[in-house]
């Protein structure tokens, strides 16, 4: 295995913003490209023991190799602050909106012939 030292890792932690990823970056979970091609069985069990594996190459963070459980956990994390901001939107745009102008739903089963 090859050595990343600490001054590798403040850089990377330093540059990207994300915080789990800051999170997750240590000795154990940076791993180069050559780690990558020559134990990918390897990498990936560590990604699904860590849940994520940071690949580098000259220092800098090219891949982030996760497990399908975290990849599914972030993507519902993603749907829900998703949802979240798009009631906020919804609760702007109704506080700025002029009711006169909305059509109820009786108004629009009428216009449709229902």
């Amino acid at each position: 295995m090859r050595l990343i030292y600490p001054t590798l890792l403040a850089s990377l932690t330093n540059t990207h913003s994300n915080v789990k990823l800051n999170t997750m970056l240590n000795i154990n979970t940076i791993k180069s490209f050559t780690d990558l091609r020559q134990d990918p069985a390897g990498i990936a069990a560590l990604a699904k023991q860590e849940d994520e594996v940071a690949i580098v190459s000259r220092s800098n963070l090219e891949l982030v190799a996760m497990s399908p459980e975290a990849y599914f956990a972030r993507e519902k994390l993603l749907d829900e602050l998703q949802d979240r901001l798009d009631v906020l939107e919804i609760a702007e745009m109704k506080k700025n909106a002029d009711e006169s102008k909305f059509t109820t739903h009786d108004q629009l089963l009428k216009k449709l012939g229902v």
